[in-house]
C-alpha cells in the first residue's frame, strides 16, 4: 500500500512541534508503515523532544502515530522520516 497527501504535525504532548508538508505512508505488511514528509515549519524547544506524536491528515480523517522516538536525520532536519511497527489510530472526521 502506498498513500501520499499534504498536511499534518509533529507533536511533543499537547505542544505543536512541527508543521508538515506532503507525506508519503508506504506498507510493508499488514502493520509496518514507513512514512515521510517534508517539515514546513518548527518550534523551539518542542522540536528537539521525544517522544513525539505524528498526526497525518488523509481525506478528513487524522492518523495518529504515537510515542516516536526518532523521527529526523541529523543530515537531513527538513524531512521527517520514520518506520513503525504498529497500526495508526485513526480519528475519523477531524482534519
Amino acid at each position: 500500500m502506498r498513500v501520499s497527501g499534504k498536511g499534518g504535525e509533529v507533536r511533543y504532548k499537547y505542544r505543536t512541534a512541527a508543521t508538515l508538508g506532503a507525506w508519503s505512508i508506504e506498507s510493508f505488511g499488514p502493520s509496518r508503515f514507513y512514512v515521510t514528509a517534508a517539515v514546513v515549519s518548527i518550534f523551539e524547544p518542542w522540536v528537539s523532544r521525544v517522544p513525539i506524536d505524528v498526526h497525518l491528515y488523509i481525506s478528513g480523517n487524522t492518523w495518529i502515530w504515537e510515542g516516536v522516538v526518532t523521527w529526523r536525520d541529523a543530515d537531513d532536519e527538513e524531512r521527517l522520516s520514520i518506520e513503525v511497527d504498529r497500526v495508526p489510530t485513526i480519528i475519523k472526521g477531524s482534519s
